[in-house]
């Protein structure tokens, strides 16, 4: 083999690993927007359930009237 065939195949599996690179990049990158999205809609369905439940006041019961003589 010469030389020139060595370099040659030399670059194509530096180039064959750096595609690979990027495409591992790329898959993660899908991956954590995946995520991101599907934590936005939780936070969404969870803010549309708070404001759809009827909101319950706190009771402020009146002290017992003192009984009469």
């Amino acid at each position: 083999m010469s030389i020139e065939t060595l370099l040659e195949a030399a670059r194509f599996l530096e180039w064959q690993a750096q595609q690979q690179q990027r495409a591992r990049e790329e898959q993660e990158r899908l991956r954590l927007e995946r995520e991101r999205e599907q934590e936005q809609k939780k936070a969404n369905s969870l803010a549309r359930l708070a404001h759809a439940l009827p909101v319950e006041e706190p009771r402020i019961e009146a002290p017992p009237l003192p009984l009469s003589p």
